[in-house]
């Protein structure tokens, strides 16, 4: 049977951005309290590292990125490009694409109006270090300001104490006067590529082919959509959706849509799904996205909530 398991339902919009559960149980034998330590991760000089008897999160700052999502010890159930060799990897020239979850502003087809340029994204809003503060809890990510767009990225991220649960709260912040364009907050979570991967719709939702290629197949016939990739084509696709639903080796990862800023979604926006083909010269990845309705940037936002869990499955 088809598991979307949260301990949140429901959807909150608006400028009250929906609280984060926590699973206070007191003292147990044998449970170990959520530990935040800043260390060196791979290649990353400066990591902030969450875990519990349940998951374990890496953070870095390049990009104010979670870089790593598991159980303790675990697959990593995000992909992380291993090559440092730049010329090898994206095509483009000078842009190395380091994997994790992510923050960008959408529509990208708008990044020359807003920025000031267009692909590959900017460096002060994907490769540059974000401030970290570890306050309680909490970890709280800040972008450099983006020239001409006057606004900066905001990450909000908190691990359950004894659960697997993350939430993620993305903004965008103005810095100054922004541009009086409509963007939305745009999570890009890149995860190893599947077969398959399972997306919880609204009733009626239709597939937005929102590239050339195309994907193998698209199956709406029962309670969720099920999206198979052809490893010949890299495509994407759009759906009204609220959650998405991986596996990996005996766990189900999922991500749920739980909060964002006031308005509407344009048809077939809010979830969106990327999938390269095959790479010939590293593992391929695929991207689960959340948007936030679009709007002008101001104190209350764009922004867009996103919960994580990790589900074990039974074993067959």
């Amino acid at each position: 049977m088809l598991v979307f398991r949260y301990s949140y339902n429901g959807l909150v919009q608006g400028t009250k951005r929906p609280g984060y559960i926590k699973s206070r149980i007191g003292c147990t034998v044998g449970h170990m309290p959520l530990s935040i330590v800043r260390k060196p991760y791979g290649r990353w000089a400066d990591a902030v590292h969450l875990s519990n008897d349940h998951a374990e999160v890496v953070i870095i700052p390049c990009g104010g990125r979670i870089i790593r999502y598991a159980r303790p010890g675990g697959l990593n159930m995000l992909w992380e490009n291993t090559l440092t060799d730049v010329s090898l990897d994206t095509g483009v020239k000078g842009w190395h694409n380091p994997g994790g979850d992510k923050v960008w502003i959408w529509p990208d087809g708008r990044w020359n109006d807003v920025l000031g340029k267009a692909w590959p994204p900017p460096l002060e809003m994907d490769e540059a270090d974000y401030e970290i503060t570890v306050t309680g809890d909490a970890v709280r990510l800040v972008s450099p300001t983006l020239p001409k767009a006057n606004f900066r990225i905001v990450r909000e991220i908190q691990l359950d104490d004894n659960t697997a649960a993350l939430q993620t709260v993305n903004r965008v912040e103005p810095v100054g006067e922004p541009a009086d364009i409509p963007i939305a907050a745009w999570t890009v979570t890149q995860v190893p590529a599947t077969q398959k991967v399972t997306v919880l719709v609204e009733a009626g939702s239709e597939l937005n082919q929102m590239s050339r290629g195309k994907l193998a197949a698209a199956d709406f016939s029962g309670p969720a959509a099920v999206l198979r990739r052809d490893p010949t084509q890299t495509a994407k696709v759009g759906l009204d959706g609220i959650a998405f639903r991986v596996e990996y080796d005996g766990v189900a990862f999922t991500q749920r849509l739980v909060g964002a800023s006031d308005g509407e979604w344009g048809s077939g926006t809010r979830a969106q799904y990327y999938v390269e083909k095959d790479s010939i010269v590293r593992s391929t990845y695929m991207e689960l996205e959340f948007t936030s309705p679009r709007s002008i940037v101001t104190s209350e936002g764009p922004w867009v909530a996103v919960r994580w869990e990790l589900i074990d499955q039974p074993r067959t």
